[in-house]
């Protein structure tokens, strides 16, 4: 699916969605993105949240957009 990342600078078509937790014991959710880039996979930070849980609600948003329309483009919230 096509997403534009958080900030708004980049459309990439991503293959796989990740939530993790913050580093450093950090409260902040951070989403991640794999796509297919020259020669291998490649993941990047498509956004970040208050929180972990709302990390989750968000990757929630992105599978709910594939089903309804897989070849849109998601904007991620935040």
């Amino acid at each position: 699916m096509w997403i534009r990342t958080q900030k708004k600078d980049a459309v990439v078509n991503i293959i796989a969605f990740n939530a993790v937790k913050g580093s450093l014991g950090g409260r902040k959710g951070i989403i991640y993105g794999t796509h297919i880039g020259a020669s291998s996979l490649n993941s990047m930070v498509l956004g970040e949240y208050p929180s972990y849980d709302d990390a989750l609600i968000e990757i929630g948003n992105i599978e709910n957009a594939i089903i309804e329309n897989p070849t849109g483009v998601y904007q991620l919230r935040g």
